[in-house]
């Protein structure tokens, strides 16, 4: 019996992962249309995903953000981001991507 629930969550969490993606993607095309730094918008969905502890979903979008904000140009943000990856690198306990 236990098992039977258990699966039934995990579909459930799949089912919220898409739509969650869903409305992000819906978010960065809104924030693209006014022009705003999407590296942002990956740095808050990094923070929506570690509420929800989905730490690898997380950190693949801190990371993101890193790499556009930098390409941006847009350095206080960027760095923000940087300290976001690291402290997930420390949640996936990985000392050299801490770094």
């Amino acid at each position: 019996m236990g098992r039977g629930k258990l699966g039934t969550f995990s579909v459930a969490m799949t089912d919220f992962d898409r739509t969650l993606a869903q409305l992000f993607d819906e978010a960065a095309r809104r924030w693209e249309a006014v022009g705003l730094p999407l590296g942002e918008l990956h740095a808050e969905y990094a923070d929506a995903l570690v509420e929800l502890r989905l730490i690898p979903e997380a950190d693949e979008q801190a990371r993101r953000a890193v790499e556009m904000l930098e390409g941006q140009g847009v350095q206080l943000m960027a760095a923000e981001a940087q300290l976001r990856a690291a402290r997930l690198a420390q949640l996936r306990q990985d000392p050299q991507a801490a770094v």
